[in-house]
């Protein structure tokens, strides 16, 4: 199985499992709720499986950004952050009573989204390109 096939299975799990919680909550269960639990259960048990195999390509994996070569792990926190820097640029750049420079700042968040984009097209490459076990 591809790297970024298990990623995506780890999503949907994800999603899966909240929905199941969202039913516990939100509903009258007419039904066994300890079936619901234990599958809840079943599937957080997948994610951890495919999480640790996840974990273990991006440390063990590197690539080359530049002409540094890091781990995917590693990638992918610079990816996080680069991500948040573009997310606090935004809001600055939406404030209504914002008195600083916008087009600074919005240069500065174009250099931003130049970064994030070079980082994630590194990341998607490798991650539909590594086989886990």
């Amino acid at each position: 199985m591809l790297l970024g096939e298990l990623i995506l299975r780890n999503k949907i799990l994800k999603t899966e499992i909240k929905e199941l919680e969202n039913y516990l909550l939100d509903k009258d269960v007419h039904g066994n709720v300890n079936d619901i639990i234990n599958k809840i259960f079943i599937l957080q048990d997948k994610i951890q499986k495919y999480s640790i195999a996840i974990n273990r390509a991006n440390n063990d994996v590197e690539v080359e950004i530049g002409t540094t070569k890091v781990s995917i792990s590693t990638a992918v926190e610079l990816r996080t952050t680069v991500l948040e820097k573009i997310e606090t640029m935004a809001s600055l750049i939406s404030n209504p009573r914002n008195t600083l420079d916008i087009f600074n700042l919005m240069e500065q968040r174009t250099k931003l989204i130049e970064e994030y984009m070079l980082l994630n097209r590194v990341i998607n490459i490798n991650d539909w390109s590594i086989n886990v076990d």
